[in-house]
């Protein structure tokens, strides 16, 4: 009996598609210059995202506007289908590392901050990302911190500590700034994709012609 080394091959290549990581969605970059929009103190900001297929998403990046002295240390977030909504347990405390891109004209130290998310599982569609209840290594004031807003894809909305909503777009941008754009804050959604990488495929196409050279020979 000859080996079936051929349907073998195909095999071992169709198994071997890893779960490509990568920037499932992006709205950056850090623009640092237009607007910082409060996530701690009882607000609340949500950014829509949209995934063009399924993914598992492991982490967020986002601009942070912070004081002199401030970092971020730890931030609320949830994950759903509406503004400061989150589908099943998708929320939590996250904690924060950031690293300091520059000081901007009105005083405030920009980061890029970064935390990690549970391994969310989510199909194609559109979601809202929701920040709050940052917490703060005081410097200077110990009380505010910023999401950067930069304009790009997406829309949000915010939430005060009374359960005052608006829709933060047009003309409307902050809460007594008007600003034309889109009101977008900068952010990255981090995971993973079942999309297979160049080699991957090169060894699947390898796998597949030599097994139809296998099948004209066996004619």
């Amino acid at each position: 009996m000859k080996p079936l080394f051929g349907p073998s091959f195909l095999l071992c290549a169709l198994a071997a598609m890893p779960a490509s990581a990568s920037i499932v969605f992006d709205n950056y970059p850090i623009n640092g210059t237009i607007m910082g929009l409060q996530i701690n103190g009882g607000v609340q900001i949500s950014d829509s995202f949209v995934l063009s297929s399924a993914a598992t998403l492991t982490g967020v990046n986002f601009g942070a506007w912070n004081f002199a002295g401030d970092t971020i240390t730890s931030v609320d977030w949830a994950i759903g289908l509406t503004p400061f909504s989150s589908i099943g347990t998708d929320h939590g405390t996250a904690a924060v590392t950031g690293t300091f891109q520059f000081t901007n004209a009105a005083g405030f130290n920009i980061y890029s901050d970064i935390f990690a998310l549970p391994g969310v599982s989510l199909g194609p569609g559109t979601y809202y990302l929701t920040l709050s209840n940052a917490v703060l290594n005081g410097g200077a004031s110990g009380a505010h911190a910023f999401w950067d807003e930069n304009d790009g894809a997406g829309v949000d909305a915010w939430r005060n500590d009374n359960g005052t909503v608006a829709q933060l777009s047009g003309t409307n941008c902050a809460f007594s700034h008007p600003n034309a754009g889109t009101c977008a804050e900068s952010f990255q959604i981090l995971g993973t994709a079942a999309v297979p990488e160049p080699g991957t495929i090169t060894l699947l196409g390898g796998g597949l012609l030599l097994l139809g050279g296998l099948v004209r020979r066996k004619r």
